[in-house]
């Protein structure tokens, strides 16, 4: 993780890890901005989300409990660092009986109007190392994003009340990355079963393909998954609140506490590191399915 390298490796000055033509002649500040436009330069044959569905006031809308956002609160992970807006998850689960009232209005105020505040659609992002060294920054890097922590806590409540069920009720049942309860070892147990199943005492063999999606997470096109989000079996108000989840996203990336690159926009993909993100993406996917 390069925005933890120098505290993790005694001070090693950034250059160490990016083997880049005259990376030597730049300073980290223009690095980070180098490593932003080269995440976000395969995003920009996309689109951007442009309009939002129409305002809708006879849906259902989500309304949190102050004791369910009291609970929530207390569970934060408070060694998760924050999003740009710098309010940290040790801050709100220490204080959460002074915070709780707040931010419950603030959440159904979000419900309510069926869109996020501007802030919750920033990110931190920081750059995992695929490969030492890195040679390719697009090819090398995976974007992680930090979002602020009150974005994620109304994400949850989207996610446990509506969305996942809605999505679990059409996904592909062979689909076991990130699902509640199937695994990696329920995925081997049952291509080991299919394949068993094909060649026991048929004389056959079985031909296996291993697909690698590229940057699959990063090239989600908005406008396709507005329409399979407003296709779901959720009232019109949270599928127009997770429209705009997508639209009018922006990410920085950070290699410190002090060392962050230019704002850029987000014009496609679902943002690692969110709660809705892997959601939303199985979502997307769910068409590459078996006959």
């Amino acid at each position: 993780m390069i925005a933890g390298m120098a505290s993790a490796t005694g001070g090693e000055d950034i250059h160490t890890y990016l083997h880049l033509d005259g990376i030597a002649a730049h300073s980290n500040q223009d690095i980070t901005n180098m490593i932003n436009s080269a995440l976000l330069e395969p995003m920009q044959d996309y689109m951007p989300l442009s309009c939002l569905p129409l305002l809708a006031d006879d849906s259902e809308l989500l309304t949190v409990s102050p004791s369910e956002v009291c609970n929530s609160l207390l569970e934060l992970n408070p060694r998760k660092a924050g999003g740009p807006d710098g309010i940290n998850n040790w801050l709100l689960r220490d204080y959460a009986d002074f915070l709780t009232s707040p931010v419950c209005d603030i959440l159904n105020a979000s419900f309510a109007e069926q869109k996020l505040p501007r802030s919750w659609k920033d990110a931190d992002v920081t750059p995992l190392m695929k490969v030492k060294p890195v040679t390719t920054i697009a090819k090398h890097i995976r974007p992680i994003s930090l979002t602020p922590a009150l974005s994620k806590l109304a994400e949850d409540f989207v996610v446990s009340k509506y969305i996942g069920p809605a999505v679990l009720e059409s996904i592909d049942p062979n689909q076991f990355g990130a699902m509640p309860s199937p695994s990696t070892l329920h995925a081997l147990i049952s291509m080991i079963h299919t394949w068993t199943q094909a060649t026991d005492g048929t004389s056959s063999a079985v031909r296996v393909v291993c697909l690698d999606y590229r940057k699959a997470f990063g090239l989600v096109d908005h406008g396709i998954l507005a329409a399979k989000i407003l296709g779901l079996r959720i009232p019109r108000g949270i599928a127009r609140w997770v429209c705009d989840f997508l639209m009018d996203r922006r990410q920085r990336v950070k290699l410190s506490s002090d060392c962050f690159s230019e704002w850029g926009t987000v014009p496609s993909g679902v943002p690692q590191g969110t709660k809705l993100g892997p959601w939303l993406f199985f979502l997307m996917i769910n068409d590459l399915r078996l006959a």
